[in-house]
This record gives C-alpha cells, sequence and structure tokens, in this order.
C-alpha cells in the first residue's frame, strides 16, 4: 500500500479557515478590552488637571499617580 505524503503550508491552512463563532467571540473580546482601556486612558487624562489643582499635587507626583495606575 502506497501513501502520498502531501504537506500544507500554514498559510494555505490560514487562507482555508472560515470565519466561525470563535472568531466572532474572540473579536467581540478584543474590541471591548480595547473600548475600555481607551475609556480608562481618557477617563485619567480629564481627571488630572482637576487632581493637581484640588489636591496640590507636584507633576512628579501625577506622573507617579498616573503610571501606579496603568501599572495595574
Amino acid at each position: 500500500m502506497m501513501t502520498m505524503n502531501t504537506t500544507i503550508s500554514v498559510f494555505e491552512w490560514l487562507d482555508h479557515l472560515r470565519f466561525n463563532r470563535f472568531h466572532k467571540r474572540l473579536l467581540i473580546l478584543a474590541s471591548s478590552v480595547s473600548i475600555f482601556a481607551g475609556y480608562n486612558s481618557q477617563v485619567i487624562a480629564y481627571i488630572v488637571p482637576l487632581a493637581l489643582r484640588e489636591w496640590h499635587l507636584t507633576p512628579l507626583e501625577a506622573g507617579t499617580m498616573i503610571s501606579y495606575g496603568s501599572s495595574a
């Protein structure tokens, strides 16, 4: 019995994939994470000038506060 060993490249395999429910869920999840991360950045950008005045922060203290919030 003779078998043919056919190989397929990764690119050919990816080209034949169909967009299914997994891909749709992954796209929605990644988009949601991106939207909420952007919203978080916008809120911080809006709040920092107010916090500088209200709490009498130096720019160094404000920068430290922002970096602590971003690393969490």
